[in-house]
């Protein structure tokens, strides 16, 4: 990923400037906006969580479990083990109870010889010891906790340290303890690769029960996601008929009230194939919103999107096709490259003159892409090196000029979970930061808020698990 944002100081606040009129929460802002960037500077990243818990305990809370989300939050371990600390007593054994649920076993097992209080000790001794009796005598399937807890046979000196202080807290003679971790892994088949895939993925893949997953589907990524699944997996036995199941999805997939005009400029490059957003590759979000947005285009922009290249060019997604095969046409542009603004709108603007009915003219531009960026001034020049001059006023006037609206500019940086931070050294443009599916559904329906509110959309979710503590 090529990252133009080095100085992350540049960033200090900016939540503050965006949310004028939100300073009861102002802390908690720049915690949210600001704590996936500080994962090299623990003292920053310490003292901004603890000014934002005494601010606002629940949001504070709330940013921090959606920090360690491996579901739809930020799956950040290391930060998150960094700032756990912190809490309370009695918020750490809150967040010991949710670990099954948004994290891993291993997020907490380490407390145990931390300096932490004997409260949270006793906590996480029973907790532990509970679940392991559990697995251990249940006939369901067990609990990855086994797969988590520390042996003497590892290869870390401390990690073996770990399992002998487990193996006593828990009653256990050293033989005991590994007996009864071989015995649970084995009845669960936790092996290796299972137990990890299960960890870093949600309930629901393909590899769990297909059909439910895809029934559940309520986003266009998630739809491409289980195609692409199927493309790579054609021995499968179901791949042909969930294939053709979700070609059918896809082509029924409605969202209500209407979707503004919204053309597409797809980044192709090879990062976007290989980073990830929880179990999504970037690719899949991109494409899935490309297909989306180009088959509700109409007239002279019908099916269209325009490549991320230093020569932009229109590529038309043919009409009727099903959604593989879109898909497949979609990796043939796949060019790694800057690209050209003033080219891009010099095209919208050339096609715009086709219109006919004005319902059809482009009333949103999307960008999606893995770079980084610190304001609308270096987005400008990052995405037209060669012209930075070519501003967005002068593209307004020429617009303008032809009595054609001038499309809003959206730049989505999917990749960097740091989120959005609207724009405000440019009208008409946004500036997007990481992925969410709530930012996702607000791109979908036209409605991205301000910071705070993004803020609060994001975090609504994990607020009731953290004030049920």
């Amino acid at each position: 990923m090529t990252n133009f944002d080095q100085n992350s100081n540049r960033n200090e606040g900016l939540a503050k400037e965006n949310a004028s009129g939100h300073a009861a929460v102002a802390a908690n802002l720049d915690l949210f906006y600001q704590m996936d960037t500080l994962e090299n500077d623990k003292e920053k990243l310490e003292e901004l969580f603890q000014q934002a818990y005494q601010e606002n305990r629940d949001l504070a809370l709330a940013s921090l479990l959606y920090l360690r989300d491996v579901h739809k939050g930020m799956n950040q371990r290391k930060l998150f083990r960094d700032l756990l600390p912190l809490l309370t007593s009695k918020d750490i054994c809150r967040f010991i109870e949710l670990t099954p649920e948004y994290g891993r076993w291993d997020d907490v097992l380490w407390l145990l010889i931390e300096p932490v209080d004997n409260e949270v000790k006793r906590f996480l001794m029973d907790t532990i010891g509970n679940q392991l009796k559990s697995d251990f005598h249940s006939d369901k399937k067990p609990s990855f906790l086994a797969k988590w807890m520390p042996i003497e046979s590892a290869t870390n000196p401390d990690t073996q340290q770990l399992a002998r202080v487990w193996s006593e807290a828990l009653g256990l003679s050293p033989k005991r303890y590994h007996e009864i971790l071989a015995h649970v892994r084995e009845r669960g088949h936790l092996d290796e690769d299972e137990a990890t895939e299960a960890a870093d993925q949600p309930t629901g893949t393909a590899q769990d029960t297909p059909s439910e997953a895809e029934d559940a589907a309520i986003l266009p990524h998630e739809i491409v996601h289980r195609m692409r699944w199927y493309q790579e997996h054609p021995d499968d036995p179901d791949a042909a008929e969930r294939t053709e199941y979700l070609n059918k999805v896809w082509a029924d997939y409605t969202l209500p009230g209407a979707i503004r005009n919204t053309l597409v400029l797809r980044d192709g490059s090879y990062s976007m194939w290989k980073d990830r957003v929880g179990e999504y590759r970037l690719r899949e979000i991109v494409d899935a919103l490309t297909v989306f947005f180009s088959e509700r285009l109409t007239g002279a922009f019908a099916d269209q999107f325009i490549t991320f290249s230093a020569n932009p060019a229109y590529v038309e997604l043919p009409a009727g096709d099903p959604l593989l095969d879109k898909l497949i046409l979609l990796q043939e542009h796949e060019e790694p490259s800057t690209t050209d603004l003033a080219k891009i709108y010099d095209l919208i603007l050339d096609r715009s003159k086709q219109v006919t009915d004005p319902k059809d003219y482009i009333r949103r531009l999307l960008i999606m892409s893995d770079m980084t960026f610190a304001s609308p001034y270096e987005l400008e020049t990052v995405i037209n090196p060669e012209k930075a001059e070519a501003t967005f006023s002068t593209y307004r006037e020429k617009f303008q000029q032809e009595n054609i609206p001038f499309p809003e500019l959206v730049y989505w940086n999917i990749e960097s979970p740091h989120l959005a931070l609207p724009a405000s050294g440019y009208d008409n443009v946004k500036l997007i930061r990481g992925y969410s599916s709530s930012v996702l559904e607000n791109i979908l329906t036209d409605n991205l808020p301000d910071a705070y509110d993004i803020m609060m959309d994001t975090l609504r979710p994990y607020l009731g698990a953290v004030q049920d503590a």
